[in-house]
């Protein structure tokens, strides 16, 4: 599956916050149900969700790094708990990106 350049930013935003804190991973899943609700780009939505799946499965966030930026994605968010965290995300993935996604 290939992620837009744009979500792919957006998801590197939520990697950078996410590898700062994997203990938020289980309230992720909950955060991301939310922005499933409101309307998450589907390709970002798919790539998130296996994201949690395979991190939730392993306990590790570290070893998913690699693998899912290859794929053009990257590691899964904290959970919402300011404005400007949210702010920043949103503008990742709606922002044009410099930088291109990887096959």
């Amino acid at each position: 599956m290939r992620v837009s350049p744009e979500a792919t930013r957006g998801l590197e935003v939520l990697a950078e916050h996410f590898h700062q804190d994997a203990d938020l991973m289980a309230d992720s899943v909950k955060e991301l149900a939310r922005l499933s609700a409101q309307g998450m780009d589907p390709e970002a939505h798919e790539a998130l969700r296996d994201l949690v799946t395979t991190a939730l499965d392993t306990g590790t966030v570290s070893e998913l790094r690699n693998p899912f930026r290859r794929a053009g994605a990257d590691i899964y968010p904290q959970p919402g708990r300011d404005a400007a965290f949210w702010s920043e995300v949103a503008t990742g993935l709606s922002a044009p990106n410099t930088r291109t996604a990887q096959a």
